[in-house]
């Protein structure tokens, strides 16, 4: 009998963290959340599921905020 356990993820297998926000460029998950969640329960993933959209669209660049970027960081 195969007894594999299935864990929903995030992961879109783009793997890049991004300097300044901290996120992981494809989910959206930190560093700490991405080790940790094969360990962690469903109410924790459960918790973290509905902020990645929300910070994926934060990280989305546009094209005035590359500009601001490219001319005063």
């Amino acid at each position: 009998m195969d007894a594999t356990i299935s864990l929903r993820s995030p992961c879109v297998a783009v793997c890049r963290i991004g300097l300044r926000s901290g996120y992981c460029l494809g989910c959206g998950r930190t560093r700490e959340e991405i080790t940790a969640w094969p360990t962690m329960s469903e109410q924790e993933r459960d918790h973290i599921l509905p902020q990645l959209a929300k910070r994926l669209q934060r990280m989305k660049p546009t094209f005035g905020n590359t500009i601001r970027r490219l001319l005063f960081d």
